[in-house]
């Protein structure tokens, strides 16, 4: 630093005095014209001089002031990136705006160099595109009429059988040529793909062909913004179903932002654009909302969206795959545990997350803030603690606009809490509480007529058929005739219409050839009880009240037959139901479920192995999150058929008889010797398990068993 100051008073000394010459000169020339040429050459001199030597000392001082400059860039650069780079953000923290945020016009704007460049070209409205059919600002004439049809419930259903996607049933109203019908080559031929996803497919799709035949299938409903439900999907489909989900979720947002800003550089070109009747937004900007179970779904789902997004960045994926891979919970395809098991619980299986993705020309965002976001990915654990206020703040303004919703795996749902997306549901395309920054006059019409929902798709991926999945697309929650239903909770509006599309629906259902009955090695004959009922709200009652007057007092009145009997219990309420009976009577029996704590579990095995314990009570849940090795079973008593099907012969393969027991260490400790009476396997259930009991027994026995004459059904 020496030499640089040094360098620099040389400057000084040379270039002021200097300076003052000339300037001297310059006001002596003006004075005096008569010597302009002897005044313009002395200056000249001078300036060739102290250039020089300036120049000489500034080659000196150039190296050190580009040190200086790599120096303070460097700096520069370094506070950019702490700008740029906040603290890591929890990621169940809300990742929402305030409601002075920046409206969706505003966004547009600052995205306006990247986006609008290079928007795709050939963008103008289509009138062959579903996506602007569908999502026009004008809705059909005929819609109140379709949403009193819709309410009505009165669908023209036509079913029919399909090499490929098995059972389906199509749902439509059909009022004045609406919501007609389209066969796979028409729904593909307008299939309108936005030109930036045609060459990420084509490179990331496995099939010869642009789509394999599954995808053509699901593609000639999806593509017309039909809901679906596909209830027959196996891990094997897994890749190619979400591929297909992304892609159409990929291109909706890319149109709807295309459209946002092409409107809004006519606006810009428009003297009185305030009188402009130009409406293309919703309140809020995200139109995608993606639910799935566990963060290892969502982490495929996130690797697809990038490979078929088209954008060669991507921000915040490091944290992201971080936070939502776990490579120390990876189950090798060798394991004990059933397959099942193994590939619904590998990799990180926390059921709590929510992430923003924002996405531009070039490059995707992820953990953007929801205000901001195009798509939402979360759990319905995750939402639902925004919606019921983390903070004493609800907020669930973000889900008023949604379009387009994908549920995936809500078969794994039902095994956590399906009161969690219930309550998501409830809360989705409702009027937004605050205006977020929004320009109202841009808000479609629908939208401020409260009609959102009639107009958003639901996509529906699951592997099995519950009376949950079924209500919910299908219907909505059970109401009989006599019951009040209040039509607002809360200030929100329940209805029992979730999926209320008027393009109409497609159902998928798999058609169980022979069911996992197949899958029992043990020679112990199986009876299935059916129990009378006609209702199906009392269904849980009769079913108590037939176990206690009829099954357990052959349990108390000759225990030796009884003892280390196995009760399977399907529904946790049942189970606190029956644990409270069995308590009165004091029964000697011992209980899991998954709310007993890990270090309890053990003690509970171990008592009923050893014959101190008679009984043994476990839940489904339990059962379906743990899978443990349960020793000493003679007898299985399922009060209900469990809801996933494999978990059946599962458990009945764990019945040990005599030629197991021998081979068991330790058997000389038990109180209770093992295999010495014919083990037995007993089943109780009503007509309306019927989705249950196919997935054990296959459809058609099932269809017999539920509405046939007999009663008892033995199985060996």
């Amino acid at each position: 630093m020496g030499k640089q100051t040094k360098i620099l008073k040389k400057l000084e000394k040379i270039s002021y005095p200097n300076y003052k010459k000339q300037k001297k000169l310059q006001s002596t020339h003006s004075q005096t014209p008569s010597r302009t040429v002897d005044n313009t050459e002395e200056p000249d001199i001078i300036q060739q001089d102290s250039s020089s030597s300036i120049s000489k000392l500034l080659s000196l001082l150039e190296p050190n002031q580009s040190s200086m400059k790599k120096n303070v860039s460097l700096k520069t650069k370094k506070r950019q990136r702490s700008a740029k780079v906040p603290e890591p953000i929890a990621d169940d923290e809300l990742l929402l705006e305030d409601s002075n945020s920046e409206s969706e016009e505003s966004n547009v704007k600052k995205s306006k160099i990247d986006d609008h460049a290079h928007a795709d070209e050939a963008d103008d409205i289509d009138s062959t595109d579903p996506f602007h059919t569908h999502f026009a600002n004008e809705p059909p004439k005929e819609l109140n009429s379709l949403i009193a049809e819709i309410e009505s419930s009165n669908w023209k259903i036509q079913h029919e059988d399909d090499e490929v996607l098995g059972s389906v049933a199509r749902y439509s109203i059909n009022l004045n040529g609406l919501s007609n019908n389209h066969s796979d080559e028409n729904s593909l031929k307008k299939f309108k793909l936005k030109n930036r996803l045609v060459d990420p497919w084509k490179s990331n799709t496995k099939s010869s062909s642009l789509y394999t035949p599954l995808q053509q299938k699901l593609l000639s409903s999806i593509s017309v913004y039909k809901d679906l439900m596909y209830t027959n999907m196996k891990h094997s489909e897994e890749e190619e179903i979400r591929q297909i989900y992304c892609l159409h979720a990929l291109n909706h947002v890319y149109k709807t932002r295309d459209r946002v800003l092409k409107n809004t550089t006519k606006l810009s070109g428009i003297a009185d654009s305030a009188n402009a009747d130009v409406r293309d937004q919703g309140f809020t900007r995200p139109k995608v909302l993606i639910v799935a179970p566990m963060r290892n779904v969502a982490l495929e789902i996130v690797k697809i969206l990038i490979a078929l997004s088209g954008t060669t960045q991507q921000e915040n994926k490091k944290r992201f795959l971080d936070s939502f891979s776990d490579p120390d919970n990876v189950i090798d395809a060798s394991a004990k545990t059933p397959e099942d098991y193994n590939q619904t619980f590998s990799g990180n299986i926390d059921d709590c997350f929510r992430v923003g993705i924002k996405f531009s020309r070039k490059t995707m965002k992820l953990y953007s803030q929801f205000y901001s976001s195009d798509i939402i990915l979360a759990s319905p654990l995750g939402l639902r603690i925004l919606i019921d206020g983390e903070k004493k703040n609800p907020d669930f303004d973000f889900l008023s606009s949604i379009e387009v919703m994908i549920i995936d795996s809500p078969n794994l749902m039902v095994m956590q809490n399906w009161d969690h997306l219930l309550t998501v549901m409830n809360h989705t395309n409702q009027i937004s509480k605050e205006a977020h920054g929004c320009d109202f006059s841009r808000v479609k019409n629908w939208y401020l007529d409260g009609q959102a929902k009639y107009f958003r798709q639901t996509l529906i991926f699951s592997k099995i058929t519950t009376p949950e999945i079924n209500s919910l697309f299908l219907g909505g929650k059970h109401v009989d005739e006599e019951d009040e239903v209040e039509p607002e909770k809360d200030g929100i509006l329940v209805s029992k219409l979730w999926c209320a599309n008027y393009e109409g629906k497609v159902c998928v259902r798999r058609v169980e050839a022979r069911g996992t009955i197949s899958n029992v090695i043990i020679q112990a004959p199986q009876t299935f009880h059916r129990i009378p009922c006609n209702s199906a709200v009392e269904s849980d009652d009769v079913r108590f009240k037939y176990f206690i007057e009829k099954v357990l007092p052959g349990f108390l009145n000759d225990t030796k037959v009884q003892k280390r009997t196995l009760l399977f219990v399907p529904n946790y309420f049942d189970f606190v139901r029956l644990r409270n009976a069995l308590d009165e009577r004091d029964c000697n029996f011992e209980c899991i479920s998954e709310y007993t704590p890990t270090n309890e579990i053990p003690r509970a095995r171990s008592l009923f192995y050893d014959g101190t314990a008679d009984f043994l009570m476990i839940s489904e849940r339990f059962h379906f999150f743990r899978r443990y090795r349960l020793r000493g079973i003679h007898h299985i008593f399922f009060y209900g058929p469990p809801t996933i099907g494999e978990l059946y012969p599962d458990l009945v393969n764990m019945i040990e008889t005599l030629s197991a027991a021998s081979n068991a260490p330790n058997t000389k400790y038990l109180k209770v010797p093992i295999g010495t009476q014919s083990p037995t396997v007993s089943v109780l259930f009503n007509r309306y398990d019927r989705l249950a009991m196919e997935r054990i027994v296959g459809s058609k026995k099932s269809e017999r068993m539920c509405v046939g004459d007999k009663e008892v059904f033995m199985f060996a």
